[in-house]
C-alpha cells in the first residue's frame, strides 16, 4: 500500500495511467514535435477556437507595437537623437525589408506561440546597417538530419548544456523544392562576444532545449469541439431544408428528362447520394416511400455544453472566457477581475518578448551605430537603458479607472509613468510635453478661461464627496 494513493500502481483508477519519468528532451523527440507544431498551425488557420486564442494574445502583448523610450539620465538631446534615430531605423530594419519593427514583433510573437520558439539572426549590409532575419522553427534542425546526440538536439549545439550554436538549414524543410544544406551559425559573435542569433521561447523544464508549442495541451480538445461544432451546424442545416415528397401510384415517368436522356434519369435515380434545397418538391416513384424524423435542431444544449469546453481551453491558456469569447454580459466586478488576470498573462508575455528580442536586438543596433561613428556617445551600461511601451491595459469605466488611478498616486503606490502607460498606452513625458504646447497655445488664444472648473474629489462612486 503506498502513502500517497496518487502513486498507487494497483488501484483501479491508476492501473492505466503509467506514465515514466524521462528528461525534457527525451519527452520533446523531434517527430513528435513536428506533429505538435504542424497540428498547432493547422488549428490556427481552421479552428474558431485557436484562432482566436492567438490572435487575443497579439493582438494585446504587442497590438501595434512595443515602443522603445530611451531612458538616459541627465541626457534628454541624447535621448531624442537615439529615439530618432531608431525610429529611422525601423521603417527598413528586416533583411527582406518587407516589414518594420514593430511588424517583426507580431511575426516573432505568433510564431513562438504557434511553433514553441522562433529564431532571429542578425547580420550587417553593405551600409554598416543592423538588419535583421527571423528564422521559422522548422529550418533549425540537425545537419543532415542526423539523430540527437548529447552535444547536439535538434539543430541546437551544446557545450556543458549550454547553447553555443545552431543548424539552419538553407530552406524551409517543407518548400516544394527544399535544399538540403545546412549552415552553423554562432550564437555570440567570435570577436565582439555579443549575441547575435536570438532564440525566443519559454523554457518550462530544466534541460529543455527546444519549445512547445502554446496550443499543444488542448489540441486534443480543440480537434474533438471542432468536428462537434461543424456536425451540429451540418445538422441545423439539414433541418432547415424542409421538403415535400409526392408519392404516386400509379406509374409516370421522370420529369426534366426527354427520351434522348432516358438512361441518364435512370442513373440518376440509382444514386445513393440525394441532393436537396429548401422548398423543394420530390416526386418518388411507385412503391416508394418517406418517413419523417424530427431533427431536433438547432440543439439547446449546444451553447451550455460548447461554453463549458471553451472554458477549460481558456482557463489552461491563462485566457479568461470573457476576453477569449469577447462576451462582457457578467457584472463590472466580475469582468473587471477578468481582465486583470488576463492583464497578468499579457505582462508576462511581453515581458519575455522585451527581454529575449526587443531590448537585446535594441542595444545591438545602438552599440553598432556608436562604433560606426554615425552617433557621438560613449558605451556605458547606462546608454542601454529603455522602457518598452505597449498596448494600454484599457477599462470598462474610464472614469471609475482614472479616480483608482489618481488615488493610487496620491497614495505613493504608483507613478504617473505607470498609470500613463496602462491606462493609455503613452509615455508620460511625452504627454507632458505635449500639454504644455497645448496650454501654452490655449494662453495665446486667451481658451484657458473656457477650460472646466476644478475637480472636486470623487469617490469610486463618482460621488462629490471626498473618500474617507
Amino acid at each position: 500500500m503506498s502513502s500517497f494513493i496518487s502513486a498507487d500502481r494497483w488501484i483501479e483508477s491508476m492501473l492505466t495511467w503509467q506514465p515514466t519519468n524521462t528528461s525534457a528532451t527525451t519527452d520533446q523527440q523531434k517527430s513528435e514535435q513536428d506533429t505538435l507544431v504542424a497540428r498547432s498551425r493547422d488549428a490556427w488557420r481552421n479552428q474558431l477556437i485557436a484562432k482566436a486564442v492567438i490572435e487575443r494574445l497579439e493582438m494585446n502583448v504587442v497590438g501595434s507595437g512595443l515602443v522603445c523610450k530611451p531612458k538616459i539620465s541627465g541626457n534628454k538631446e541624447l535621448e531624442k537623437e537615439i529615439g530618432k534615430r531608431f525610429t529611422k531605423w525601423i521603417l527598413h530594419c528586416e533583411y527582406e525589408d518587407t516589414k518594420n519593427f514593430y511588424a517583426l514583433q507580431s511575426l516573432v510573437f505568433s510564431s513562438r506561440c504557434l511553433s514553441g520558439d522562433v529564431f532571429v539572426n542578425t547580420v550587417v549590409d553593405d551600409e554598416q546597417q543592423l538588419r535583421l532575419q527571423v528564422i521559422e522553427a522548422d529550418r533549425v534542425s540537425n545537419p543532415g538530419m542526423s539523430p540527437d546526440t548529447r552535444e547536439k538536439v535538434q539543430g541546437v549545439f551544446l557545450q556543458n548544456g549550454k547553447p553555443y550554436a545552431y543548424s539552419i538549414q538553407s530552406s524551409h524543410p517543407g518548400d516544394v523544392y527544399p535544399e538540403y544544406v545546412w549552415t552553423t551559425f554562432l550564437k555570440y559573435g567570435s570577436t565582439s562576444g555579443k549575441q547575435r542569433l536570438f532564440h525566443i521561447w519559454r523554457k518550462e523544464r530544466p534541460g529543455q532545449v527546444r519549445g512547445v508549442p502554446l496550443l499543444t495541451t488542448v489540441l486534443e480538445s480543440l480537434r474533438k469541439m471542432d468536428r462537434y461544432m461543424n456536425a451540429e451546424l451540418t445538422s441545423a442545416v439539414v433541418a432547415s431544408l424542409f421538403s415535400v415528397f409526392v408519392k404516386s401510384e400509379g406509374g409516370m415517368s421522370l420529369p426534366n428528362y426527354s427520351d434522348s436522356t432516358a438512361k441518364e434519369a435512370v442513373q440518376d435515380t440509382n444514386q445513393d447520394r440525394i441532393y436537396m434545397k429548401p422548398g423543394m418538391v420530390v416526386n418518388l416513384s411507385p412503391g416508394e416511400d418517406i418517413a419523417l424524423a424530427n431533427p431536433t435542431r438547432p440543439n439547446s444544449n449546444y451553447e451550455p455544453f460548447v461554453n463549458s469546453i471553451i472554458r477549460q481551453i481558456a482557463a489552461c491558456v491563462a485566457i479568461p472566457f470573457d476576453v477569449l469569447m469577447l462576451q462582457f454580459n457578467d457584472s463590472y466586478s466580475a469582468s473587471r477581475a477578468a481582465l486583470m488576470q488576463f492583464w497578468k498573462t499579457v505582462m508576462r508575455y511581453r515581458w519575455e518578448l522585451i527581454e529575449q528580442f526587443c531590448q537585446p536586438i535594441y542595444e545591438l543596433w545602438l552599440e553598432n551605430e556608436i562604433l560606426s561613428g554615425r552617433l557621438e556617445a560613449k558605451l556605458s551600461d547606462e546608454i542601454f537603458e529603455a522602457s518598452w511601451v505597449g498596448p494600454a491595459k484599457g477599462s470598462i469605466d474610464d472614469t471609475k479607472e482614472v479616480i483608482a488611478a489618481r488615488e493610487r498616486i496620491n497614495l505613493g503606490v504608483s507613478d504617473i509613468q505607470t498609470e500613463a502607460e496602462e491606462i493609455g498606452g503613452r509615455d508620460w513625458l511625452e504627454v507632458h510635453e505635449q500639454r504644455k504646447i497645448e496650454h501654452q497655445m490655449r494662453e495665446e488664444a486667451d481658451l484657458e478661461k473656457e477650460s472646466a472648473p476644478p475637480q472636486t474629489p470623487l469617490t469610486m462612486e463618482g460621488s462629490p464627496n471626498a473618500i474617507s
